[in-house]
C-alpha cells in the first residue's frame, strides 16, 4: 500500500471509531463495489480483521488490527498535518476550505486602507496575512500550540482570552479564530466544558474505577474522616448489629496497631464469622445496593468506543462481580473473596492487596497487560484509598465525595450524583450526541461577498381571457 488507493483513508477511519458491518461502512458513503474492493485488499495485507457475527444470517464485522492503525496516523499526518493520535479527527470539509478561501481573498482585500482606517488597524490584515501561517492545517496547529499554553496556566480558556493569543502569537484575526475554533470543535479536537469556554480534548485508553460510591451508590453515611474509606462494611457490620466492633477495628488501624491495611480486614473477617455471618445476609447486601445513576450508560458508551475498562477495590468480589456481569466491565480487581461451607456459614476468605498503597500496582499491571500508556488512563475514585491512584494516572476524577484531601487530589471534581458527567470531560460523546453532531450543520460565517443569496424566481402570472373580447 505505498500508494493509497482509492477509500482507503475512508474505510480505515471508519474502523478507528469502532467495529463495523459492510452496511455500516456503506452508510459512511463509500461505494459498494469500492468498498468491498478495497476490504479484501486491506484484509489481505493484514490491515482489517474479519470475524464472523453469531447472527441469523452470520454477517461479517470487520475491525482494524495495530498495523492498520498505524497505517491510518500516517495516512492523516500526511493528508492533514494532524498527529491522530486518537484517530478521531477528520479532514476538514469542504465548507471549512470554501471559508478558508474566502476570507484568504475577502477577509484580506487587496485595497489601500485609509489613515482612519491604518489608526484603528495597529496591523493590517495584509501584513497578518503575509507573516501569519496561510493554510488552515498551519492555523489549526498553531491554534493547538496556544490552547496548550494557555491551559497550563489557566485550565479551560476564554474565547476573548484564545483570540486575543491568537492574534498576537499566530497573526490569526478574530473572524478566523472563530472558524477555527468551530471546525476543531467539530472534529472533536476541542470542546466547551461551559458557554464562553473552550479546552482541548483528551480521549482516554482506558477508564478504571472504584466501585464503593462510584459503581454503587453510597447507603452509608459518608464519614469526614481522611485516613479511612467508608463502604460496604459498614452495612454488614450495621446488618449484623455490631457496629461498635466496626469502630473499635478502625480506631486500632488510625492508632497504627494494624501494620497493614489487610490486616485490618483479616480482623475484620474473623469478628464477622465469630458474630455468625452467613451467606444469605451477605448476598442480600450485596444485592441491596443500587446501580449510581449514568452508570450504565456510560459503560455502554465506553464499550462501543473500545475503551478498556476495570474495577478496582478494597471491598468484596463478589459486589466488583456483580458490575463486571450487569455492566460488561473487562477486569475486576477485589480485596476479599468470602468463603462459605455447605450450610451457608462463614468459613474462610481470601485477601489480594488490592487498597491504599496497592491501587497503583494494580494500575500498572492493567495498562501492561492492555498495552496502554498509564497517561491515557482515566480513574474515577470517592475516597482517601483513592489518592495514591492519582499521581500516576493521566486524569483523576473525584466522583460526589465531600472530603477536601480527595477533591484537592483530583484533576477534575463532579459533584453531580450521575456518573454521564465523567463523558464532559473528555472526547467521549453519547450515542445520541453524535447523530446530533452528525445532523448539525457546520457553524462557519461565510463572508457577505462569496454568501450565496438565493433568489426567488417569480412565477408569470396568467392571462385571463375572461371578459375580454376576442380579437379578430
Amino acid at each position: 500500500m505505498a500508494e493509497e488507493a482509492t477509500g482507503v483513508y475512508e474505510i480505515l477511519r471508519a474502523l478507528m471509531r469502532g467495529n463495523k458491518r459492510f452496511s455500516e461502512l456503506e452508510d459512511d458513503g463509500i461505494p459498494t463495489k469500492t468498498l468491498s474492493e478495497r476490504l479484501k485488499q486491506l484484509e489481505d495485507a493484514g490491515y482489517v480483521s474479519r470475524k464472523i457475527l453469531d447472527t441469523r444470517p452470520p454477517r461479517p464485522e470487520y475491525e482494524i488490527v495495530d498495523k492498520g492503525k498505524a497505517a491510518f496516523r500516517e495516512m492523516a499526518l500526511s493528508r492533514y498535518g494532524y498527529h491522530a493520535e486518537d484517530a478521531f479527527l477528520v479532514a476538514p470539509t469542504e465548507a471549512a476550505r470554501i471559508a478558508e478561501t474566502c476570507l484568504r481573498e475577502y477577509a484580506y482585500p487587496t485595497k489601500e486602507f485609509t489613515p482612519k482606517e491604518e489608526r484603528r488597524r495597529p496591523e493590517t490584515l495584509i501584513e497578518q496575512v503575509r507573516i501569519g501561517p496561510t493554510s488552515l492545517r498551519e492555523k489549526s496547529q498553531v491554534t493547538l500550540q496556544v490552547m496548550a499554553e494557555l491551559e497550563d496556566e489557566t485550565g479551560a480558556v476564554e474565547d476573548a482570552t484564545l483570540y486575543d493569543a491568537l492574534a498576537r502569537k499566530g497573526a490569526i484575526n478574530e473572524i478566523e479564530a472563530k472558524i477555527l475554533v468551530n471546525q476543531l470543535i467539530k472534529e472533536g479536537v476541542m470542546y466547551r466544558p461551559k458557554p464562553g469556554l473552550v479546552k482541548r480534548t483528551w480521549t482516554p485508553a482506558a477508564v478504571l474505577a472504584s466501585v464503593d460510591g462510584v459503581i454503587f451508590e453510597r447507603p452509608w453515611d459518608e464519614t469526614a474522616d481522611e485516613q479511612v474509606g467508608a463502604g460496604i462494611w459498614d452495612m454488614l457490620f450495621k446488618r449484623l448489629g455490631i457496629y461498635e466492633e466496626h469502630e473499635r477495628l478502625k480506631n486500632k488501624y488510625k492508632a497504627g496497631e494494624f501494620k497493614h491495611y489487610f490486616e485490618w480486614t483479616d480482623a475484620a473477617c474473623a469478628v464477622l464469622k465469630e458474630k455468625g455471618l452467613d451467606r444469605e445476609t451477605f448476598y442480600s447486601t450485596i444485592n441491596s445496593l443500587r446501580f449510581t445513576k449514568g452508570v450504565r450508560e456510560l459503560f455502554a458508551t465506553l464499550k462501543a468506543h473500545n475503551i478498556k475498562t476495570g474495577l478496582i477495590t478494597g471491598s468484596f468480589y463478589e459486589l466488583a462481580g456483580r458490575a463486571k456481569k450487569e455492566l460488561g466491565v473487562d477486569e475486576i480487581h477485589a480485596h476479599c473473596r468470602l468463603i462459605f461451607d455447605s450450610d451457608g456459614r462463614l468459613t474462610d476468605w481470601k485477601i489480594d492487596r488490592t487498597d491504599y498503597t496497592d491501587k497503583p500496582t494494580i494500575v500498572k499491571l492493567f495498562c501492561q497487560t492492555m498495552n496502554i500508556p498509564l497517561e491515557r488512563v482515566l480513574y474515577i475514585g470517592d475516597d482517601v484509598n483513592d489518592i495514591p491512584v492519582s499521581k500516576e494516572v493521566g486524569l483523576f476524577a473525584a466522583f460526589n465525595t465531600t472530603k477536601t484531601i480527595v477533591r484537592e487530589s483530583a484533576k477534575v471534581t463532579i459533584d453531580s450524583k450521575d456518573l454521564r458527567e465523567v463523558l464532559s470531560y473528555v472526547s467521549i460523546a453519547t450515542p445520541s450526541q453524535e447523530r446530533r453532531r452528525e445532523m448539525e450543520p457546520l457553524p462557519i460565517q461565510v463572508p457577505a461577498p462569496y454568501a450565496v443569496r438565493s433568489r426567488a424566481i417569480p412565477t408569470p402570472k396568467r392571462r385571463s381571457v375572461r371578459g375580454r373580447k376576442r380579437k379578430r
